[in-house]
């Protein structure tokens, strides 16, 4: 008999986190499901830490080259055999009910995307309580939340029916390490039927300094760049008549973020100012009428305006501040 739900982890020298990882996916309260780790090609102790779990029966080593993230999960994914596939990354754990919530909450709702909140821990214990309790079967205002209102682009959050899954959208995300997640969900999202929504904060994501959030590298810039490039593209030719209107908003969010963080860098290179260059052509051939005919929030046009009198990085580094961070996380830790 087929398992519920088939957990990919695609693990790359991550001796350092997976025996956490996979000791969260081993106690497990669901009574049918399969863990499925693809060693990326690790050159540290990844793949003898995953040996150390073969004695369990649900458990299925696979070794291959390293490839990136986006390719490690689709040979996962084409070893399961669940009616349901989620998705873990080997620096991160999981409540011990997350896989049973989730599917109980599929059979219940017979969704094809189901997705819950999500706190941090390490370096931020930020809980991103996005959503509430609730069934939608409006693919395009579904759409619309995920995507466009929430931003939220992480794939570990959800688990998805196996039909939505193909070789031909993981190949999309190809050879990019960063942003991968994000466009992969501009293909999966617009394709369920029904999503179920759960307010319970069931994933545990790990936030560490040298990440690559943190520590960006040229290569993981160019990535961000690329993945909001192709999103702009794919929902501006989108026959949706709202993606087209949405769109220059969110691609203006992205290109601010992204202008952010390159202008915290501490040593600035010809490579750099390169992208920076390109970043300035993206965000003039926007206008303002078409930013804010996008409705893209308060946040988005706050932002729009600091970078146009050249504060933003400034502003982000008064929000960024020791003491402001304490009030924020506080907020964040507080009832309700």
């Amino acid at each position: 008999m087929n398992p519920k739900v088939s957990i990919v982890v695609p693990a790359y020298n991550a001796e350092g986190t997976l025996k956490r990882c996979l000791d969260s996916l081993f106690d497990q309260e669901l009574d049918s499901y399969e863990v499925i780790l693809v060693n990326d090609g690790s050159t540290d102790g990844t793949l003898e830490i995953a040996r150390e779990f073969e004695i369990k029966d649900n458990f299925v080593l696979i070794n291959q080259p390293n490839s990136g993230v986006a390719k490690a999960r689709w040979t996962g994914v084409a070893a399961s055999k669940g009616r349901y596939l989620g998705f873990v990354d080997a620096d991160d754990k999981v409540k011990s009910n997350m896989f049973s919530r989730v599917f109980n909450r599929a059979t219940e709702t017979d969704a094809d995307i189901i997705v819950c909140n999500w706190e941090n821990f390490g370096a931020d214990n930020k809980k991103n309580t996005l959503y509430n309790n609730a069934t939608s079967d409006d693919a395009v205002k579904n759409t619309c939340k995920i995507i466009f209102q929430k931003r939220d682009g992480h794939l570990c959050n959800k688990v998805f029916l196996r039909g939505l899954l193909t070789e031909e959208i993981f190949q999309k995300a190809y050879g990019i390490r960063f942003c991968e997640d994000l466009l992969l969900h501009i293909y999966l999202i617009p394709k369920a039927r029904r999503i179920a929504f759960l307010a319970d904060l069931l994933y545990e994501r790990f936030i560490h300094s040298a990440s690559s959030t943190r520590v960006p590298t040229m290569e993981s810039l160019s990535d961000f760049l690329f993945v909001h490039d192709e999103m702009f593209l794919h929902f501006m030719h989108h026959e949706e008549t709202l993606f087209r209107k949405r769109s220059p908003g969110l691609y203006m969010r992205g290109l601010l973020e992204l202008s952010l963080i390159c202008q915290r860098q501490p040593l600035p290179t010809e490579e750099l100012a390169q992208l920076r260059s390109e970043i300035e052509k993206r965000k003039s051939a926007i206008t303002l009428a078409e930013l804010l005919r996008s409705g893209p929030g308060f946040k988005t046009i706050l932002m729009f305006f600091l970078d146009k009198v050249g504060l933003l990085g400034l502003a982000f580094k008064i929000w960024s501040s020791p003491f402001i961070r304490s009030i924020r996380n506080f907020r964040w830790s507080s009832p309700g």
